[in-house]
């Protein structure tokens, strides 16, 4: 047999062993060090500034029986959903730095809102009957605050009451009339804000020489939420990307009563780890309801032909008596929540709002989350507001992640802002009396947040999963043609041992025969 042949086979089986094993060993790294975020990577700049598209749509409401509500007539208030205020989300992430050998990163998240007329059911300039939470929250401050300071908001406000000028005696309605833009941006000057400053610039003690804005939305716009520091996955196969480490230079809140509620887990939603387990929570750390929260696989779809899992936050998140919810509560006391599918986060957006303006006081406003239509709260509590029929199919949150990328194709992240209506002595716009269902929850808006499928970012997938498919696919292959082509070498070696071993014992034989005939 040509020894080229045996050369051949064995270099080639050699050859094909090594890519094989290379591919199988030396490819994960390159892939682990694409897929970290870190600068160069293949995902970094898609992580810094996407440029695929995010919306976030408000769906306003407006109330249709504010007076007969306000005198009694009807018991409960009747809302419909008037139109659909949608913005382009652009995010931008600033001022980052790297830690620890590039396996933690620093940043503030920026987010800018730029109105869409296209994919929006209404003008910004288009009015809603709204609860004012303004009225109310000024309302509870004269009341909390000193004699004095408490006066001064209380006359006011009931001298604009009393004006004669609808601009103002509007400002001060329980229910007031308002422009959809302002509500959410405070495009527009609040009259009673503007009678209140011009008050405390009159008032002679220093003490009250103070500036507040004259505007003011219940929305941020240009602007972040705080210093994030997270995990690149850097060195540890992605298995941590995105996880947060500290959030404003902490690794706890200081919003609850119990340390668990208290605790930052996951992501901020914008980045997750790769190859992640369906079968575990998928947490992530929100901001705007102050806490963290964790969603569940709950079915499994296909996105442009791409396998995905959908994640949704099961009723449980908001569900007053499971795990340690109870700490959400005030004291920790689950007797004193709002009930399932609720959520006070009052003294946070308070703290937010405060350092976002630059407030020269405490506001306390009363701010309360809930999924629209208060999904997966109390039937009692859905039939308190005339018009709510919630539909998870609407109103759930949800993600569609591609497992081994931990990339999301599809999203959606609902929350419903609703405040209380309580009744404070001496506020004249407010019933004489006070009802004997106050104080009452009442729904302002609900907003969304969007990741539409978007073909960019389906063919970015699609690709990757090819390459690391034909990686695969050629690794595995090569490493079973070079085993191959090395055991046929092996055997064929063998037999060429074996048969020139057999043609040695031939002529031994045949050269006994022959000395035994001599002799």
């Amino acid at each position: 047999m040509g020894k080229k042949l045996l050369i051949g086979l064995s270099v080639g089986g050699l050859t094909l062993l090594a890519l094989g094993l290379v591919a199988c060993f030396v490819y994960p790294v390159i892939y682990n060090n694409e897929a970290s975020l870190v600068e160069g990577s293949e995902v970094y700049d898609e992580w810094q500034a996407p440029d695929y598209p995010i919306y976030m749509k408000f769906t306003m409401f407006s109330f249709n029986n504010s007076d007969e509500f306000l005198n009694g007539t009807d018991d409960s208030p009747s809302v419909q959903q008037v139109g659909l205020l949608s913005y382009r989300e652009y995010q931008n992430k600033v001022n980052i730095s790297f830690e620890a050998d590039s396996k933690k990163v620093r940043y503030y998240n920026n987010k800018m809102y730029v109105f869409d007329e296209a994919t929006s059911t209404m003008a910004e300039n288009d009015t809603v009957v709204v609860p004012n939470i303004l009225l109310f929250t000024l309302a509870q401050f004269a009341e909390d605050s000193v004699a004095a300071v408490g006066d001064i908001v209380r006359n006011v406000t009931n001298t604009l009451c009393k004006s004669g000028n609808s601009t103002e005696e509007n400002s001060v309605a329980p229910f007031y009339t308002v422009e959809g833009g302002d509500l959410l941006w405070g495009y527009n000057e609040n009259a009673l804000l503007v009678a209140l400053q011009t008050k405390l610039d009159e008032f002679p003690y220093s003490l009250l020489k103070i500036t507040i804005p004259t505007s003011i939305g219940l929305q941020l716009n240009d602007t972040n939420d705080g210093l994030y520091e997270i995990y690149t996955g850097k060195g540890d196969d992605n298995s941590n990307r995105g996880i947060i480490e500290k959030w404003n230079n902490s690794t706890t809140l200081s919003y609850w009563n119990e340390t668990s509620c208290n605790m930052i887990n996951g992501t901020d939603g914008t980045v997750y780890p790769t190859n992640v387990n369906k079968n575990e929570r998928l947490y992530i750390f929100n901001t705007q309801v102050c806490r963290s929260i964790f969603v569940t696989a709950s079915a499994d779809e296909k996105i442009a032909g791409i396998k995905t899992a959908k994640f949704t936050a099961p009723p449980e998140v908001f569900k007053v008596d499971f795990e340690n919810n109870p700490g959400f509560c005030p004291d920790g006391n689950a007797s004193k929540c709002l009930g399932d599918g609720l959520l006070d986060v009052s003294n946070c957006i308070q703290e937010q709002m405060k350092d976002a303006l630059n407030l020269p006081i405490d506001l306390p406003l009363s701010v309360v989350i809930s999924s629209p239509e208060f999904l997966d709260a109390s039937q009692e509590r859905i039939d308190s507001i005339i018009g709510f029929n919630p539909d998870p199919t609407k109103h759930e949150t949800f993600i569609n992640m591609e497992l081994d990328s931990g990339i999301i194709l599809k999203a959606a992240k609902r929350v419903q802002l609703n405040t209380e209506m309580k009744w404070f002595k001496d506020i004249e716009s407010l019933p004489p009396i006070e009802p004997d269902n106050w104080p009452y929850l009442v729904p302002l808006f609900w907003g969304g947040e969007y990741l539409p499928v978007d073909d960019k970012l389906t063919g970015q997938v699609k690709q990757l999963n090819r390459v690391n498919l034909s990686v695969d696919v050629l690794s595995y292959l090569a490493i079973a043609f070079g085993c191959l082509f090395l055991v046929v070498t092996v055997a064929l070696v063998i037999y060429a041992s074996y048969k020139k071993r057999q043609n040695y014992d031939v002529d031994d034989v045949d050269r006994s025969a022959l000395l035994g005939k001599q002799f």
